[in-house]
């Protein structure tokens, strides 16, 4: 699976493909983000939007005490430039699979290290589905096919 960005504010730890596309969803197309300029910080930066008084000054609308850049952020890439040409998965493909997998949200969101409520946007098409989704759903497959297997065989060590 690819590795997600990540941050933690005094809200709670979101997760995305970059820290950009996270302000956006979580604070608004107006957002960004401020990283702290001291050598030791005690947070690593802010979340702001510019003043709708002064166009010099900005409103802190979170901090960030945590961010941990994913696989995108680390090559400096984003997923359209690293997957120009594949189709995006969408909202109802991925609720069928999750369904045929009868997973619920919450489990399935808890095997891709994702919030449940990212799943639902997911599945709602209001945020756009990563790329390497399919690979990891292929991955889960696997491993519940793998859960499967055991069970059966305690099962038929039992009798």
């Amino acid at each position: 699976m690819a590795y997600l960005t990540e941050i933690t504010t005094e809200h709670d730890t979101y997760t995305g493909q970059t820290i950009d596309s996270i302000i956006r969803r979580e604070y608004g197309r107006k957002a960004s983000y401020n990283p702290s300029a001291d050598e030791n910080p005690a947070h690593r930066g802010q979340i702001v939007e510019p003043s709708e008084y002064d166009s010099h000054a900005f409103r802190v609308l979170a901090t960030v005490y945590d961010y941990t850049p994913g696989d995108y952020e680390k090559r400096g890439g984003t997923p359209d430039e690293d997957y120009p040409s594949e189709r995006r998965m969408t909202g109802s493909e991925l609720h069928a699979i999750r369904l045929g997998f009868s997973l619920s949200g919450a489990n399935l969101a808890s095997r891709l290290g994702v919030r449940e409520d990212t799943l639902h946007r997911w599945e709602k098409d209001r945020d756009p589905i990563p790329y390497n989704l399919p690979s990891d759903l292929e991955r889960i497959g696997e491993d519940l096919i793998g859960e499967i297997q055991a069970t059966i065989a305690d099962l038929v060590d039992f009798t």
